[in-house]
């Protein structure tokens, strides 16, 4: 199935945060979503099942769709996971999913 008939949108707007406690947290604000996690590696996975769940992407159409932030994301979002423990919020604009052979392997 392709992304079209799945109504999914070329752009989602994520907010990263980092949490007093240390937590990676991602709000989806458009969609009124929110998930988190412990480091990016993690972060990527529950964004990415946030997205399946808010679309209602099917089991076997998770293999070959994936939310893949752009280059500037990834390195604001590693700024965030490697801050203090205060409050580092930055708005970014995940660009475009993806159908990837090997979706199991995360570059962040």
């Amino acid at each position: 199935m392709n992304r079209q008939k799945m109504n999914l949108p070329r752009q989602i707007s994520v907010h990263v945060q980092k949490g007093e406690s240390g937590a990676l947290i991602a709000t989806l604000e458009k969609y009124n979503s929110v998930t988190e996690a412990n480091n990016l590696i993690e972060l990527f996975f529950n964004v990415n099942d946030l997205i399946y769940t808010i679309f209602d992407v099917s089991k076997k159409d998770q293999e070959s769709i994936q939310f893949i932030p752009s280059k500037e994301a990834q390195v604001e979002m590693l700024k965030i996971a490697e801050s203090p423990l205060k409050r580092v919020e930055k708005q970014f604009e995940v660009n475009r999913f993806i159908r990837d052979k090997n979706p199991g392997i995360a570059t962040l």
